[in-house]
């Protein structure tokens, strides 16, 4: 199927730059698919502009370099400066950056390494830069958490409203689960993703969501946030088959996830306010730890298994760069609010009488993603 894609992405754009179409109007050229790719239609004007080419990051635009964004959005006129990239057709200021080409940058991450034999799978063994790639991986080792260890890293730097993206290629193994996400001092959480599916494991499910703010209960050191929402998105073909563009855009009025340009969740309600810490990580689940229906599975799960970060980058907010998806501007009415939490089948739901026979299985603990199994703050 991805070749497939490719060739007809290939076709697509030696069609619109022939030069039988050199005064067709220039677009982006959508690979169809339940998660797009757009293909940038290049072409040189009629009186042979962008002849000499376009400099590294520029698209030859109806005669003209400009400097483009994300996935299908549109291009900047000219070239942003130094620091700054174009977000919806205007120059955004970077707030952070690493694409990780001079190694791991340790005055902007923190690497968590517990020590052996307390309650976590993070070593700092398991982080590791090469090849301008920031690697988590995930393993069996005798000195982790249930037998296993994986990596994990967060920012030095707080970050408050704004757009924050990385380009990465998750794993794709039963009770590995890759994250990007955002943690608050009062337990807000936001979660741009969640890798391989809460309720069973399936390499082309992602949930995304986000807590509430919350207070850690007194006499606790662990916070037990209920969950607000949640919605969990099933692509066609499995997300560790390729890098994407994982992103999100946060506001004081709503958050909006996406993937590849296209908005996969967005609330209006409840959220949380900076500061927030970036993090990544692979929770490995295992003992009816963490997610209790995507467990590790010794037959299946293969590891060593490697979550892959390219770049992360972060920018401040402007009020002239609106948020473009493959289907236009974000309005509350073209994607409206997910329900949630999600709760998995045969489990105690939230609000589900104490009588009910799930209920009474599990003894009364509501099986919901926040709530199923306290974690230490440092590892979700």
């Amino acid at each position: 199927m991805a070749s497939i894609r490719f060739a007809l992405g290939f076709a697509l754009l030696v069609t619109y730059a022939s030069p039988g179409w050199a005064q067709a109007p220039t677009k982006w050229v959508p690979i169809t698919g339940d998660i797009p790719i757009f293909v940038p239609a290049k072409q040189s004007g009629p009186l042979g502009s962008c002849q000499n080419g376009c400099a590294m990051g520029q698209t030859c635009v109806e005669g003209q370099c400009m400097s483009c964004g994300g996935v299908g959005e549109p291009c900047c006129a000219g070239a942003c400066l130094a620091g700054s990239t174009c977000l919806g057709g205007c120059c955004g200021q970077h707030s952070f950056y690493d694409d990780f080409s001079q190694g791991l940058d340790t005055s902007k991450w923190i690497v968590l390494d517990e020590p052996i034999g307390s309650d976590s799978y993070w070593r700092a063994s398991n982080t590791t830069v090469s090849s301008g790639m920031l690697k988590l991986t995930a393993k069996v080792d005798a000195t982790g958490y249930n037998g296993y260890s994986s990596g994990s890293v967060a920012t030095q730097q707080w970050f408050g409203y704004g757009r924050y993206r990385i380009t990465a290629q998750v794993s794709g193994q039963p009770g590995i689960v890759p994250a990007f996400w955002f943690a608050g001092a009062n337990c807000s959480e936001i979660d741009v993703f969640e890798g391989g599916g809460l309720c069973g494991f399936d390499p082309k499910k992602m949930l995304f969501g986000h807590y509430p703010q919350v207070s850690i209960l007194p006499g606790e050191t662990e916070c037990r946030p209920a969950r607000q929402k949640d919605y969990e998105h099933t692509a066609s073909l499995a997300y560790s088959l390729a890098f994407h563009v994982y992103e999100l855009d946060w506001r004081p009025d709503r958050i909006l996830i996406s993937i590849d340009g296209v908005p996969m969740y967005s609330s209006t309600v409840n959220i949380p306010t900076p500061p927030m810490q970036l993090l990544l990580n692979q929770n490995v689940e295992a003992a009816g730890r963490g997610w209790p229906h995507n467990q590790i599975d010794p037959l299946t799960t293969q590891l060593p298994s490697t979550f892959f970060i390219d770049k992360v980058e972060g920018w401040t907010p402007a009020a002239t760069c609106p948020v473009i998806s493959s289907t236009g501007a974000w309005t509350p009415a073209s994607e409206p609010e997910r329900a949630g939490p999600i709760c998995c089948p045969g489990d105690c739901c939230p609000g589900m009488p104490p009588e009910s026979p799930e209920c009474q299985a599990s003894q009364g603990r509501v099986q919901s993603k926040g709530a199923c199994s306290a974690r230490p703050r440092t590892t979700r």
